[in-house]
């Protein structure tokens, strides 16, 4: 049962991941594409509540890979994401997002 409940977290994730990235292409995309530019760059620190290093790797690399982000550095003690944000129109909702994503990545490492 535990194999089938974490293939389902795994599978879950990707699929939001997936979607969430292509989301993000077509927004870095629109605006390379358009005159003029809509970015308004800044940084937020995102407190970590992953257990293992494993966890904090993948949140660490794919708010990396995902265009408009990137992971800074993580605190000494692991408990805060430095992420440098290209849209930071709407801080909340890139808090949103990046706990959806560490709730995700919990739920695959931990469980």
């Amino acid at each position: 049962m535990r194999v089938l409940k974490r293939t389902y977290y795994i599978l879950d994730f990707m699929l939001y991941y997936l979607l969430k990235l292509v989301i993000a292409n077509f927004r870095v995309a629109a605006d390379i594409l358009t005159p003029g530019t809509r970015t308004n760059p800044g940084f937020i620190d995102f407190p970590l509540q992953l257990n293992t290093d494993w966890g904090l790797l993948l949140m660490s690399n794919l708010v990396s890979m995902t265009p408009g982000t990137l992971s800074i550095d993580i605190s000494q003690d692991k408990s805060l994401l430095i992420v440098h944000l290209l849209f930071m129109d709407d801080e909340a909702s890139a808090r949103t997002d990046l706990t959806r994503i560490q709730d995700k990545i919990r739920k695959m490492t931990e469980s």
